[in-house]
């Protein structure tokens, strides 16, 4: 089973406020494939508080979904990282708000067994240092079109 922890709330929206058009989103189809158990979503606190967050401001008419969507998901509470691990991400993040992301993604990996980190945040999760960084510890970034190929949805 394909484990993955969510990085981008931006996928996260999609899912949850934008999941079907006239074709399903990019989002709407990993979900679809997470409902059909070809893979694992971790969701780590950090990043559903930031989620919760945007809604709240922004789709505040999803409020009410926000809670039965993200339990759809493997919540994970994680420890304060430590200095070491913070500091290299702070290194590495391209944004200083996405170095507790990163972290709480490694942390899923050495906790987990997290494979994979789900982002489109090509802008930081996918430069080649951050890359680097997250292959030290055994992750892979990966994009909603790259897993949607990984699971052999798309050519």
């Amino acid at each position: 089973m394909i484990r993955l922890v969510l990085a981008d709330t931006n996928a996260l929206i999609a899912m949850l406020c934008f999941p079907v058009r006239s074709t399903p989103t990019l989002a709407a189809e990993v979900m679809a494939a997470s409902l059909e158990n070809e893979l694992d979503l971790f969701i780590a606190d950090v990043v559903a508080e930031e989620l919760r967050a945007v809604v709240q401001r922004s789709f505040a008419p999803f409020e009410a979904a926000l809670e039965p969507f993200l339990s759809q998901f493997v919540n994970i509470t994680l420890p304060v990282p430590d200095e070491a691990l913070l500091s290299h991400a702070r290194a590495v993040s391209v944004d200083s708000k996405d170095v507790q992301i990163a972290t709480a993604a490694v942390q899923s990996a050495e906790l987990y067994g997290v494979q994979y980190l789900l982002s489109n945040d090509f802008q930081n999760f996918h430069t080649p240092a951050m890359k680097a960084f997250l292959l030290e510890h055994d992750l892979i970034p990966i994009s909603l079109y790259g897993l949607l190929k990984l699971l052999g949805r798309r050519l």
